[in-house]
């Protein structure tokens, strides 16, 4: 997908340093405050100088609250930034109806409905995006779905059981049946082989041997499941899971496809630290053409997907 930009790089690293410097007036005092604080407490835990025990935790205090504006000026800075550049980029791919919010996410609950990952206790996400291709609307954003447990001695842990980019692609087509497929090393976060909503899926064998072992396939009516896996949408699903570096889902139903790519790391790599050359921003560009390519991939705007009347 090529996209000619019209950038004006100097303009926009002028920028660039006007809010790092603005992150780097509060990051380095933040550090050095916090630093400075537990090396003192360390001291006086010694003696006991209630004055010096005193100027510690301000000291700790006054570091954790540079550090959480150096931050937030992040996040607003790496906002502003990526709007600026990607929304031109995003409308030369997908029109001019597409939107972009690089601070907001989709609700998890889409992810939970599919019954192929437990209800987080803790949710990030980030770069929503909003469009359509070929006559295919989507919508995607990163997602990092945690769980958060706490022991009976009061520990408590934090696991991310998924990292990457989850889309939703709202076909023309509308299934009366359920069809979800689960990358085998992914089963642990597999909810049941009930939906939410209490319909049982039954397990699905292929014609592939290599498919079955890879995935983990499951439908509430088997000829639905294998109109939809023909060996082309096999080829199609394993050349997926092939170019993604962690695992794969699909679910089909209604008219919504999804697709769950467990990358681990964020799907648009931007930093504010990095100088915005013109090479580093067309670095970038493979996470914002991702939706099209799979739409070509999986041949989502054919008639057997994407026609109110089906085809083959």
């Amino acid at each position: 997908m090529k996209v000619q930009l019209n950038l004006d790089y100097d303009s926009l690293e002028v920028t660039r340093l006007e809010l790092y410097k603005k992150i780097k007036v509060m990051r380095l005092p933040g550090i050095i405050s916090l630093i400075a604080g537990f090396i003192l407490s360390i001291i006086v835990s010694f003696d006991l100088n209630i004055p010096l025990i005193v100027i510690s935790i301000i000291l700790i205090i006054l570091g954790f609250i540079l550090l959480f504006i150096a931050m937030f000026r992040s996040n607003k800075a790496s906002s502003l930034l990526k709007e600026r550049i990607f929304l031109d980029v995003l409308k030369q791919m997908y029109g001019d109806d597409v939107s972009y919010a690089p601070m907001e996410k989709l609700d998890a609950n889409e992810m939970v409905k599919t019954g192929q990952y437990r209800k987080p206790d803790a949710i990030i996400g980030q770069d929503l995006i909003i469009g359509s291709y070929k006559g295919v609307s989507f919508k995607t954003s990163d997602m990092t779905l945690q769980e958060v447990h706490t022991d009976s001695d009061g520990n408590t842990t934090t696991t991310t059981y998924f990292k990457g980019r989850y889309i939703i692609y709202y076909l023309k087509r509308n299934f009366n049946h359920t069809l979800s497929i689960i990358e085998r090393k992914f089963l642990n976060s597999l909810f049941s082989n009930k939906t939410p909503s209490g319909q049982k899926l039954v397990k699905v064998e292929t014609e592939s041997i290599a498919f079955n072992k890879k995935f983990d396939v499951r439908s509430d009516d088997k000829i639905f499941a294998f109109y939809i896996i023909n060996p082309a949408f096999m080829e199609d699903i394993i050349a997926i899971e092939a170019m993604t570096k962690g695992n794969i889902t699909c679910y089909l139903r209604g008219n919504e496809f999804h697709l769950g790519l467990e990358t681990k790391e964020e799907t648009i790599k931007f930093k504010v630290s990095k100088p915005l050359t013109k090479d580093y921003v067309e670095s970038l560009f493979g996470g914002l053409a991702l939706m099209a390519e799979l739409i070509d991939n999986i041949r989502l705007d054919m008639p057997k997907f994407n026609s109110p009347n089906g085809g083959i």
